[in-house]
Formats: C-alpha cells, sequence, structure tokens
C-alpha cells in the first residue's frame, strides 16, 4: 500500500522497508530518470507504482450520483440510463475541458450510478469536481425533457470530503484501466445517499484540510467558495 509520494532517496527507502520487513530489489532501466528527452520521467514512475498498488489518499472530494428507483426498471431502461449518465458525465467533462478547467477524471459504476472524483489533489480540483458536478446534473435535466424519463434517470447526488483507497481490478496477472475507491469518504456517501430526495444535492459534513496550513474549510465555506 502507498500513501503519498513514491519518490523518496536511499536512507528513507532503506528505513520504509525496515519497517515493512522486506528487501528491495535493484531494477535497471535502459534510460535515465529524468525530464531530458529519452528519460523516464519520476511522473511515469509513479502512475506504474499506483497502477500496482493501493493507494491511500487522506483528503480528496467525491460525488455520488445515485439513479432513483433503478431497481424497479426494466434491463433495458437500467442499461440505457446509466449509458446515459454516463454521457451526462462525458459532456461535463467536455465542457470543463473547452473553458480550460482541466481535469483528471475518475469514475466508477456503484452497479445503479456512478461515483466521480479528480485524481488531482488540491483545494482547486475539488472545486472543479464540483463544478463538474453542477453540468452533470444540467446536462442530464436538458436530456431528461428531451428524450424523457424512460431512458435518462433521475438523480440523487450527494458530495463529500475524505479519505479513501483507490485500486486497479486486477484482470489476469496484469492491473486493468478500471479505478475503484473505498473507504470513508465512500462510507459517508452511502449514508448520506439514504437521506437525499430524488432531485436533491445533499453535501456531507466535513474540515477540508488546507495545504497553506491554518483551520480547515468547513462544508459551507467549501460550498461558498464553490
Amino acid at each position: 500500500m502507498t500513501d503519498g509520494t513514491r519518490m523518496m532517496g536511499n536512507r528513507a527507502f532503506a528505513a520504509v522497508a525496515e519497517v515493512l520487513g522486506i528487501e528491495s530489489e535493484f531494477v535497471p532501466f535502459a534510460a535515465p530518470i529524468g525530464d531530458d528527452a529519452g528519460a523516464v520521467t519520476v511522473a511515469a514512475i509513479e502512475r506504474l507504482a499506483v497502477r500496482y498498488s493501493i493507494s491511500r489518499t487522506r483528503s480528496r472530494t467525491i460525488a455520488l450520483f445515485d439513479i432513483v428507483g433503478f431497481s424497479l426498471l426494466s434491463q433495458v431502461e437500467q442499461v440505457a440510463q446509466l449509458n446515459s449518465l454516463e454521457v451526462s458525465i462525458n459532456v461535463a467533462l467536455r465542457c470543463m475541458h473547452q473553458a480550460g478547467l482541466n481535469i483528471n477524471l475518475g469514475r466508477s459504476t456503484t452497479g445503479d450510478g456512478y461515483y466521480i472524483w479528480n485524481r488531482g489533489k488540491g483545494p482547486e480540483d475539488d472545486i472543479k469536481l464540483s463544478f463538474l458536478m453542477m453540468l452533470v446534473l444540467a446536462d442530464n435535466a436538458i436530456s431528461r425533457g428531451v428524450v424523457g424519463p424512460r431512458m435518462v434517470p433521475r438523480l440523487r447526488t450527494c458530495l463529500t470530503i475524505g479519505s479513501h483507497f483507490s485500486y486497479y481490478q486486477v484482470k489476469g496477472l496484469q492491473p486493468s484501466d478500471t479505478e475503484y475507491i473505498v473507504g470513508d469518504a465512500t462510507i459517508e456517501l452511502a449514508r448520506l445517499v439514504d437521506q437525499t430526495m430524488p432531485d436533491q444535492i445533499l453535501v456531507g459534513e466535513f474540515y477540508r484540510p488546507l495545504e497553506s496550513g491554518g483551520e480547515p474549510l468547513d462544508s459551507l465555506g467549501f460550498m461558498g467558495a464553490v
């Protein structure tokens, strides 16, 4: 399991290995590590480490879109509504990028909806995720008015900030591109969604630590910044 940056000096790495009771192994690269042309970047190594490990994030904004009455729908309607919701997420993401608000979006299905989160970390990344959530709801509402309620879902939506673990689904012996999250934040969203009415957005009670230090930003302060 990894927590924070994976880049460390020899002394720090030896200390970590001793704590975990493991032996380190030197793996040579055909190319040097760095930012020069032809080099293997540190960012690429970080991505590789994440794909093959369980990562912990201490604070991140996560939104949950839950389809109302999903279990009562026919199978065709379930597939259509899940697909419609994913299309709305893609449309919102495209709008964000066109506006110059780049976001490294993560998503995973809950079976009757989707979690979405920004893989970027920091207050600005959290705010971008909140913007995206609003755009998804706007596109969903427009689609329901045009296409109708059978093919486009009615949603109840929750948002919170908290800690979680991330991992990639393994297919055979290789990790796939499918990322999953689980932890305090997803547990909080599961509790919130049970209290959320259709067409409602419910925000959890949280305190978002600031990178500059000082008093954490509470739920009201965070939504005010959005």
